[in-house]
């Protein structure tokens, strides 16, 4: 599902500085935008999925992305998320480990990318400033770039297993009266009919 434009989300109360200057200035260097990075090392993967959540829902918002591929979209990205980070737990024992915030960025902006391709560039920008951090990138404990494959990864793989399930199909059949209820004598709504390349509003 491609979409057209640029994407300007509105800023989390824990990404508001990130946001803006990612958005702002797309083509500075990720190093150097503001830290995104939760204060306790243990809540590293919920604040990034969290973040990457609210991400797509200003994209949603935006593009008015009807409810059937909406719900899919969160869908992807929460199931990618948690499979990214349930590989970094199962690869815990590494030295360095891979790093769970960085897998569930990485497995974020894959499947962003692919159902929003024209914030493509915005959402590598905002994925950079994340993985850039110093909290974290100093830590020679911890692997970014090994979290963030992992999350890559697994973002891909689920894109592949779902890339025929029917969610580009468009409805061609006809359109549905709501069924009579209510005052007698009052005219059943009819449901929008679809138009060309759309599905009709009750999805199906």
């Amino acid at each position: 599902m491609l979409h057209r434009g640029s994407f300007s989300p509105r800023p989390t109360t824990t990404a508001r500085s990130t946001l803006g200057s990612a958005l702002a200035v797309a083509s500075i260097a990720a190093a150097c935008s503001d830290s995104t990075a939760p204060d306790d090392r243990p809540d590293f993967e919920p604040a990034a999925s969290v973040r990457w959540n609210a991400i797509a829902r200003d994209l949603i918002i935006k593009y008015n992305t009807d409810p059937p591929l909406a719900s899919r979209t969160y869908a992807l990205l929460s199931v990618a998320q948690d499979r990214a980070v349930r590989e970094t737990v199962r690869l815990g024992a590494s030295n360095p480990k891979p790093l769970d915030h960085a897998a569930a960025v990485g497995t974020s902006v894959e499947i962003l990318t692919a159902a929003f391709a024209a914030e493509t560039a915005v959402l590598d920008s905002i994925a950079r400033g994340d993985l850039a951090d110093p909290l974290w990138s100093a830590d020679a404990a911890n692997s970014v770039s090994d979290g963030e494959s992992i999350g890559r990864a697994a973002a891909r793989a689920l894109l592949a297993e779902r890339a025929n399930d029917g969610a580009a199909a468009s409805w061609t059949g006809p359109c549905r009266r709501a069924p009579a209820c209510g005052t007698a004598g009052r005219r059943p709504k009819r449901f929008p009919c679809a138009r060309s390349g759309d599905r009709s509003s009750d999805g199906s």
